[in-house]
């Protein structure tokens, strides 16, 4: 899905800001 995709992108750019949460939201 296009929301996986955006997702990982977010977590990607995001990995050092945004916790592990995000990967189990």
């Amino acid at each position: 899905e296009v929301s996986a995709i955006l997702l990982r992108k977010l977590v990607a750019a995001g990995i050092g800001s945004h916790p592990v949460v995000f990967v189990t939201h």
